[in-house]
């Protein structure tokens, strides 16, 4: 089975390519670590207590019994902004669990489809030094359209300063470039960057058809 790790700085569109590359194919899967993340800190969780152990009833939404209340993602992105220290402790209470549901995802994934391929889609894959699990690596870039793309998102209640506090631990798109892989440049128009992919999808199918994945398990392994 191979195992492709999709990143890319936030707005980029690096999930939209993920989900691209195994849509319709049914010897792959993506996985998202966005959702696997909110999974990880659903209220009742161990992740949800350790985060309202640390930072507080004010990192929940609502008004109900705290211990039914979702945690307010953008109050935490805007509390771990400019603070390196506040932002290692919340990443350090979500990624582990992150990776060990990716695991599980995996192991069932590999029992059904030996010869398939899985995309994890990961924001931080570079920063969290977790790109040894996978065959191959692919960062989305987008160069100079970042800007005005990021800046639509406030209509969908992400403030510039949560925004800010997303990034404030991702690594500058030069460097993700330099040790990727792939790159895929989402930075003109669709078309040119569906070309790219579909090069891409190619290369994954062949190889995994092939056989060639060597990360799962050895590399997943405590």
């Amino acid at each position: 089975m191979l195992v492709v790790g999709v990143t890319g700085a936030m707005g980029c569109g690096k999930s939209s390519a993920a989900g691209w590359l195994t849509a319709h194919e049914s010897e792959a899967l993506r996985l998202d670590a966005d959702v696997l993340a909110r999974e990880a800190v659903a209220p009742g969780t161990e992740g949800w207590r350790r985060i309202v152990a640390h930072f507080g009833p004010e990192a929940t939404l609502g008004e109900g019994p705290l211990a039914e209340r979702p945690l307010n993602r953008r109050w935490l992105a805007e509390r771990v902004f400019a603070d390196d220290e506040e932002r290692r402790v919340l990443e350090g209470m979500i990624h582990p669990e992150v990776w060990r549901r990716m695991g599980e995802a995996l192991a069932a994934w590999a029992t059904a489809h030996p010869r398939g391929w899985v995309v994890l889609d990961v924001p931080l894959l570079f920063e969290s030094g977790q790109e040894g699990r996978c065959d191959l690596t692919v960062v989305v870039t987008c160069g100079g359209a970042r800007a005005s793309r990021l800046a639509g998102r406030e209509g969908e209640g992400m403030s510039t300063r949560a925004q800010q506090g997303a990034m404030a631990g991702q690594w500058s798109e030069e460097a993700k470039r330099a040790r990727a892989d792939r790159v895929i440049d989402n930075g003109g128009d669709w078309p040119e960057t569906l070309r790219q992919l579909e090069g891409l999808k190619r290369e994954l199918s062949q190889r995994a058809a092939a056989g060639e994945g060597e990360a799962w398990p050895r590399r997943w392994r405590p």
